[in-house]
């Protein structure tokens, strides 16, 4: 049996299904994210049946390659609700330190501070 799938990069394979795994495409996978500058990579596959180790959820394979992702497609909507609300969070995390920044610092201290940093740095 022959795929005529597209891969990530849209190029057709040839390769016979039961011969593929799913690290075949972590190397463009990771070219895809470095080229659209992304943080992290999911691939949603079906590959590889048998190993258990793909069938139990979200797998991180960052050993290989970081923050790259396999999932099956039902752990899809999970894994985006995890990105979200990890986003959500670091957000508000953001958000806070600058508050916390802002409100312990007046202007004028900032200023003398900057220019006690630039003194010690050409020394």
């Amino acid at each position: 049996m022959k795929s005529n799938s597209t891969s990530c990069g849209g190029q057709p394979s040839q390769v016979p299904i039961s011969k593929k795994r799913n690290e075949d495409f972590s190397k463009e996978l990771v070219n895809n994210r470095n080229k659209k500058g992304c943080e992290c990579a999911i691939l949603v596959s079906l590959l590889e049946p048998e190993n258990d180790r793909y069938n139990g959820g979200i797998v991180g394979v960052s050993h290989r390659q970081p923050k790259i992702y396999v999932i099956n497609p039902q752990f899809f909507i999970p894994m985006i609700t995890v990105l979200r609300d990890a986003a959500r969070n670091s957000l508000s995390h953001k958000a806070e330190l600058a508050r916390v920044t802002l409100g312990e610092y007046t202007p004028s201290e900032l200023v003398e501070g900057l220019n006690e940093l630039l003194k010690g740095s050409r020394r």
